[in-house]
């Protein structure tokens, strides 16, 4: 079992470092974005949900999609917007959207960065640079 968790994580730091070409416009604004205080309340409540699938997925074996997951976060943006609210900020649109499509791939390599086990619960494709 280590050894697996251990293959995982080493495949998807070598994906993740493939996916990431200093080019790729998508991720440097995802990166930028992602310092934005809204984005952290964001990202704060897509690793909840996730983590939530990820309990479906040990018991049932039900993955999970990252559009999925962004659709529910796009369902409750106004419980992010009024948290933030109540600290004096925020959610800014980011370059015309308050919740971006495009960083859905982003942001599913990042949460599995941090949460190897969650690699085989998300399909994930090889990216293109935009």
């Amino acid at each position: 079992m280590t050894e697996d968790l251990f293959s995982r994580q080493a495949r998807l730091e070598m994906e993740s470092d493939e996916r990431k070409p200093e080019h790729d416009a998508i991720w440097e604004d995802y990166l930028a974005w992602k310092e934005t205080c809204g984005a952290n309340h964001v990202l704060r409540d897509l690793h909840a949900h996730a983590a939530r699938c990820y309990r479906d997925y040990q018991r049932f074996g039900l993955r999970c999609s990252m559009k999925y997951l962004w659709e529910v976060e796009r369902r409750h943006i106004g419980r992010v917007r009024n948290r933030l609210k109540a600290q004096g900020g925020d959610l800014q649109k980011w370059k015309g959207y308050l919740l971006n499509n495009n960083f859905t791939a982003c942001i599913v390599r990042d949460m599995c960065q941090h949460h190897p086990a969650w690699v085989d619960m998300f399909e994930m494709r090889e990216r293109k640079a935009a």
